[in-house]
């Protein structure tokens, strides 16, 4: 299963199945066409799910919390303001 299962979770946001395996493959499709319902529970819950984990604002919160706490260290082992160089 090469796919990203961080994203990609089972009969909850998507279907998986395993690297070429055609039959279960053709088999997911089958399941997805003959239910709408079932395509329109999984492909909402994806959406939510991308927009929680995976969107560019959730991705600045995190890399600005990261260089945040890179610079408070910096400085901690500089001994403050007057230990930095800049």
């Amino acid at each position: 299963y090469p796919a990203n299962l961080e994203a990609v979770k089972n009969d909850i946001n998507g279907l998986v199945v395993p690297m070429g395996d055609s039959v279960q493959l053709a088999q997911a499709m089958d399941r997805l066409l003959a239910s709408e319902a079932q395509r329109s529970t999984l492909g909402d819950a994806a959406r939510r799910d991308v927009l929680e984990h995976f969107s560019i604002e959730r991705h600045i919160t995190l890399m600005e919390a990261y260089y945040q706490r890179m610079w408070d260290a910096r400085r901690k082992n500089a001994g403050g303001e007057k230990g930095i160089r800049r």
